[in-house]
């Protein structure tokens, strides 16, 4: 979504075959790092380097038990899981270098149980240094959140066939372009989210990202300060990666689309 200049991406592309070779973010390429529940470590060890070490250790230690704590209040008010997060130590732009990438999803390997896949939010460690404003952070998250309900939408009539819930192998293709210009991208991000008022409690409802906020020029500067003109790792967003395998949804998820769609 882009709003002011900044980008926000929250959607995925599917192909038929495994991680395709230099997507940064594959679990195949860095392992996750060690985290707390639902929210972890990803990126390359060569990045995190590269921070300065108080950088590094208010990312590592605050960071996390901030961004989980967020993470199970927005939990709570819905009265449903919400996906895991993974933080990396790099600031993600578009070709242009026009915008700041906050935030994006994909699939990746659960936390839990690594066989299987899940749809994850991938967060850039430069939003947690530029913002102490957890309200605007669970805003962010919220929205990604909200992607991912819509890509595991598509995938719930299948399961409810299924006998075995706990996970399903896929082999379908979910095509889009690489970058389109804002405008395009922002209807394009629009139509890949759910309504949240069937997803979220009431003060995320009231306060969904939109494209106006004023909140995300001050944030992007504040990386653009604090961040890029650093030195600190910036690397263009692939857009592009594949994945194919078995994916877990949780029982309260199904069920809760289940009461979404009037089934029994």
């Amino acid at each position: 979504m882009y709003a002011d200049g900044i980008l926000y991406v929250g959607r995925s592309l599917f192909l038929q075959s495994c991680y395709k070779k230099g997507c940064d973010m594959s679990n195949k390429k860095t392992p996750l790092r060690s985290g707390v529940e639902g929210v972890r470590f990803t990126g390359k060890d060569s990045d995190w380097q590269r921070l300065p070490g108080r950088l590094r250790t208010i990312i590592k230690n605050g960071g996390l038990r901030r961004i989980s704590e967020i993470r199970s209040h927005i939990s709570e008010d819905a009265g449903l899981p919400m996906p895991q997060i993974d933080i990396a130590p790099v600031c993600w732009t578009d070709p242009a270098h026009s915008g700041v990438v906050y935030a994006f999803i994909r699939p990746a390997a659960r936390h839990n149980n690594p066989q299987l896949y899940t749809f994850a939010v991938f967060l850039s460690a430069a939003v947690l240094v530029s913002t102490p404003d957890n309200r605007f952070i669970r805003r962010v998250l919220c929205h990604e959140f909200a992607h991912c309900f819509a890509y595991l939408e598509r995938m719930v009539d299948k399961m409810l066939s299924m006998t075995d819930k706990a996970g399903m192998s896929i082999d379908f293709c979910h095509k889009e372009p690489d970058w389109l210009p804002p405008e395009d991208d922002r209807a394009r991000d629009q139509a890949a989210l759910v309504d949240p008022v069937s997803w979220f409690g009431q003060w995320d409802i009231e306060q969904f990202l939109s494209e106006a906020d004023e909140s995300f020029t001050v944030v992007t500067n504040k990386i653009r300060s604090s961040w890029i003109a650093m030195g600190l790792p910036v690397e263009v967003l692939e857009r592009k990666f594949s994945v194919s395998g078995t994916f877990g949804i949780e029982d309260e998820i199904i069920e809760h689309f289940r009461a979404i769609r009037g089934l029994p």
